[in-house]
């Protein structure tokens, strides 16, 4: 059997997929990945039988970019002739499982969040919810990551024959080990995502701002890259002590592991917020946001805290009642996160649904 991956991006493929590939080429499937070349594009090929360089600007809207991907996807499967593709984010899901409805491949589509394509009433939002109804439709397998997808996709009318809810990405409990809680002199937060408006990074500097006034012992560490419109406003925060700016890092653990707590304010539209999965599973509390994919990843008071999305007065007032908390609740708030993990997110939960769907696949072909 030869499954056809799909991802945007080989850093995201090989840091949330890899154990399904290595699943896969243990059950003796050949893998092939289509994947911009970009960082862990080597490591793929490592666990992949091939990876494919692929053309795409994965957050653009230019017509003629999409039809040049749209042709790269149809003379890939040409090609390759896979028994199934497995297609992860917008892009991928819609080029790649029309293409793959065109040819008659049996294909499987992953709701791993909607991003900015959602948003709106345009046409271009009318287009897209066009393309994923045809997509979602006629797929052997549609997975979303948290209800709330799922729910707004019944509302536009977008419905599969099997739809399967899986707990996001999932989190691998070996890599992202507990870790002891840290010491206090310094309280020490953290933000890992991509440093843009709707990650939350402005209102995140803005309560610093405030509470540095009161607290005068806090951190705020970043990572992760900029949008370039950011390069200047980093610069301004590093020079006036608000963030220490740690770059785009491949390995967040280390930072997860010296954090007393994860902030992850993002009012992106999240399949499931990966980080705030990992961070939990190492111990730490998590403050996020009430929206779809953040607030799945925690117990609002037990595992963490919730605030209103883009809401200053809102954030600054959770990240207070983590402070207020003692050492031993921290920590107990910590464990309560990671036992959560082992029982709703464990990875190998998400790659078994995954692996049930292609072996129905794999006996259709047979039969």
């Amino acid at each position: 059997m030869k499954i056809l991956m799909l991802g945007c991006a080989s850093a995201s493929i090989y840091s949330l997929r890899k154990e399904i590939l290595m699943r896969m080429r243990q059950d003796n499937i050949t893998t092939v990945v289509s994947v911009p070349k970009e960082t862990h594009f080597d490591d793929l090929e490592e666990i992949s039988s091939q990876v494919i360089d692929t053309p795409m600007d994965r957050r653009g809207t230019n017509i003629w970019h999409d039809l040049k991907l749209i042709l790269f996807y149809y003379r890939m499967m040409k090609k390759l002739k896979p028994d199934c593709v497995l297609a992860y984010t917008v892009k991928c899901n819609l080029y790649g499982g029309m293409i793959a409805h065109f040819l008659g491949i049996p294909y499987l589509v992953n709701i791993t969040g909607l991003g900015s394509s959602m948003k709106g009433s345009g046409f271009v939002k009318q287009l897209v919810v066009t393309l994923f109804r045809h997509s979602v439709k006629y797929s052997h397998t549609a997975f979303y990551q948290n209800k709330d997808n799922k729910q707004l996709f019944e509302n536009l009318h977008i419905r599969g024959k099997h739809e399967v809810l899986i707990p996001g990405s999932g989190v691998n409990l070996e890599l992202n080990k507990y870790e002891n809680y840290p010491s206090e002199e310094t309280i020490k937060f953290l933000f890992v995502a991509r440093i843009m408006h709707e990650k939350g990074i402005d209102v995140l500097t803005d309560a610093m701002k405030i509470l540095k006034e009161k607290y005068k012992n806090l951190e705020l560490h970043v990572v992760g890259a900029y949008d370039e419109n950011y390069k200047e406003k980093m610069m301004t925060w590093e020079q006036n002590g608000i963030v220490i700016y740690h770059g785009e890092q491949k390995n967040v653990h280390p930072f997860m592991k010296e954090c007393h707590a994860l902030i992850h304010p993002s009012f992106y539209l999240e399949g499931m917020s990966n980080v705030c999965l990992e961070a939990a599973a190492t111990g730490r509390p998590v403050i996020t946001t009430d929206m779809p994919g953040c607030r799945d990843t925690i117990e609002n008071g037990k595992t963490g805290f919730i605030c209103q999305p883009d809401n200053l007065n809102s954030l600054v007032s959770s990240i207070e009642k983590f402070l207020e908390l003692s050492h031993d609740e921290k920590i107990a708030m910590g464990l309560a996160g990671r036992r959560r993990m082992e029982r709703y997110f464990d990875r190998n939960i998400v790659v078994n649904r995954y692996m049930d769907e292609i072996r129905k696949i794999s006996r259709n072909l047979k039969s």
